[in-house]
């Protein structure tokens, strides 16, 4: 029986004070540092809405804005099996805290440049409806990103009301084993016919268009803040596949093959670039994940406070 999502949500997003143009306090909740829509820095709620980063949910960008700095590449670095686990069954069923990691090249006026862009996110993984598959669905609880020129980009926090569609995976319940999802298809702030084929739209009044963030705009809304300041109505779509192995008998890691398309449907500020050359790093250990076992009482605020030491990668 999969687990019931609302009672996940509810979970994480108690009795909150929303604003629909950034979230700015969240009364009752545990606090970590973050930075909220004027670059300053506040309480973060378990799920932070006010988030002066990229989103991706995760996915990568092809929006860019300008150069990144701080980050270099990241590379993914295969974990040792835990001594003694190695073919061990055991139930992969359970709660998870996940981890991804997303890079691509920016061409900027000073030269091409690398941008990471790091998802965290709390789901549950549960037996499919055949041997070996099971169900994986989780909620964003934040992104992170290399900073830009000191520009910040900041999500509603309507977004992260969102559950990803399920995805399924196949998975050989064994230390070592395979984990691995087909391609994937999510669009967001837009109902495609075809998902895969068919254009975004690049106007806010096609009626494909959707209030994905639920703050009364068409797509989803990324603020800028600093030079130019202003914001963005966006669409997306992103295109995706998994492949890796278990570790442990609570931890899964390996790689992520996919692109991502954001297209533009309103701009507040015409000196925010919204047309940017980028390209995907096509390095073998460019983008990855991390999934580890966690209670099923855990909370996004927990997974944020506790993910240096919780992730390896």
């Amino acid at each position: 029986m999969y687990i019931e999502w609302r009672d996940l949500i509810d979970r994480i997003l108690p009795e909150t004070r929303r604003n629909r143009r950034g979230l700015t306090h969240r009364p009752g909740h545990r606090s970590v540092e973050w930075w909220d829509r004027r670059g300053m820095r506040s309480p973060m709620p378990q799920v932070p809405g006010g988030l002066t980063l990229m989103p991706i949910a995760l996915m990568p960008m092809t929006l860019m804005f300008m150069a990144s700095c701080g980050l270099g590449p990241l590379e993914y670095q295969e974990p040792t099996i835990v001594p003694g686990q190695a073919g061990e069954p055991f139930d992969a069923s359970g709660v998870y805290a996940y981890k991804q990691v997303l890079q691509k090249y920016v061409d900027t006026p000073t030269g091409q440049a690398t941008q990471a862009t790091i998802a965290y996110t709390l789901g549950s993984l549960q037996p499919g409806d055949r041997d070996g598959t099971y169900m994986w669905q989780d909620q964003v609880c934040l992104m992170e990103m290399t900073d830009i020129y000191s520009m910040h980009f900041t999500l509603d926090d309507g977004y992260y009301d969102n559950i990803t569609p399920p995805v399924m995976l196949e998975i050989d319940p064994q230390v070592g084993g395979l984990i691995r999802a087909a391609q994937q298809v999510e669009v967001r702030g837009a109902h495609l016919e075809d998902p895969v084929n068919d254009p975004l739209p690049t106007d806010s009044t096609d009626p494909r268009v959707y209030d994905y963030d639920f703050n009364d705009d068409p797509g989803y809304t990324l603020w800028v803040e600093g030079f130019p300041s202003g914001y963005v109505w966006v669409v997306q779509r992103y295109v995706y596949a998994l492949e890796g192995a278990s570790y442990s008998r609570d931890a899964f890691s390996g790689l992520v093959d996919g692109y991502s398309e954001l297209v533009s449907l309103f701009s507040s500020n015409e000196l925010i670039p919204i047309e940017t050359d980028t390209e995907p790093d096509t390095g073998s250990d460019s983008d990855y994940f991390e999934m580890i076992r966690v209670s099923a009482d855990t909370t996004c605020g927990e997974v944020l406070e506790q993910r240096a030491t919780l992730f390896t990668l």
